[in-house]
């Protein structure tokens, strides 16, 4: 059986530390409340059942952090520090793990805050990576929720201004550069701002 994992990118739920530009209008406490329900969200619909073939770990920061939220969220496959200066390194650095320490034959990294991310579209991704070197789930702000691989590409993840509506394009571009088969999930939002809130009534039903 194939060696099929999937990582998420997480921040260690702290007050004023997640879902900063979604404090902006609804406070700190807000703010941290939508993003325990997103992770919460993620276990509920991402973690493997018996059908699915892949294991899923996380990849949090702050560093020292880890253990804490191991005692939130006890049923990922590992747990491990993010690496790295910016978005780019610190995913880098996942894979490179991932491959070279857990031995995976494909790998996937997605995000924390995409409230309609389930196991079928992860599924459909291993599915896709049968046929292709690269998949990505592209958000609808120019980013993208979900990229998964066969091995690391290191320039895959240079001269991308991450955090801005280019990062998909850009990203889009390296691998075409580099000669990758690369397809395209279905796009998605993320949640980012209040405005975005009203699109997920199965977040807004959970706050307080």
């Amino acid at each position: 059986m194939s060696n099929n994992i999937v990582a998420v990118m997480a921040k260690h739920p702290e007050l004023s530390q997640v879902k900063t530009r979604l404090a902006k209008t609804l406070g700190d406490l807000k703010a941290l409340e939508v993003y325990k329900i997103l992770l919460d969200n993620l276990c509920e619909n991402c973690l493997p059942k018996q059908n699915n073939q892949y294991t899923l770990g996380a990849f949090i920061t702050p560093t020292g952090s880890i253990n804490d939220f191991q005692l939130l969220y006890n049923n990922f496959a590992f747990y491990n520090p993010q690496n790295g200066d910016n978005l780019g390194e610190r995913m880098q650095n996942a894979l490179q793990f991932i491959f070279s320490d857990l031995h995976a034959d494909k790998a996937i990294l997605i995000g924390a805050d995409i409230p309609d991310l389930d196991r079928n579209i992860i599924d459909c991704a291993f599915d896709i990576l049968s046929t292709n070197d690269v998949v990505i789930g592209p958000t609808d702000d120019g980013g993208y929720y979900l990229l998964g691989i066969h091995k690391v590409y290191s320039e895959m993840f240079q001269n991308i201004r991450w955090g801005t509506s280019t990062v998909l394009d850009q990203t889009l571009k390296n691998c075409k550069s580099l000669s990758l088969k690369t397809k395209q999930l279905q796009v998605l939002s993320d949640l980012d701002i209040q405005e975005d809130l009203k699109s997920f009534p199965q977040i807004l039903s959970k706050m307080q």
